[in-house]
């Protein structure tokens, strides 16, 4: 099994290429493997990805879409949407 995937952010731009591509993996990954996460409550596709990035600062935008306020309590990772003007 090969594939290739092209990521358009730029690299060490600080855009969140590395989370795209992790996010990108464990998806590709629970496809093939035949697996479905949770959704909603758990936020699990977001604590795997942290476990890689160690971060969430790009990839809760990235699973979420939009701008995300990131908090690490009691273990886990946990985000929320915050809303913006429509012309921003």
């Amino acid at each position: 099994l090969s594939y290739f995937c092209k990521n358009g952010i730029p690299f060490g731009s600080g855009l969140g290429s590395s989370s795209a591509a992790i996010v990108s993996g464990l998806l590709a990954g629970l496809v093939l493997a035949g697996k479905e996460l949770p959704v909603n409550g758990k936020e699990t596709l977001l604590q795997l990805a942290a476990q890689v990035e160690g971060h969430i600062d790009n990839l809760a935008p990235c699973v979420y879409g939009g701008l995300q306020l990131g908090v690490f309590a009691d273990e886990r990772w946990s985000t929320t949407a915050i809303s913006t003007p429509p012309n921003l």
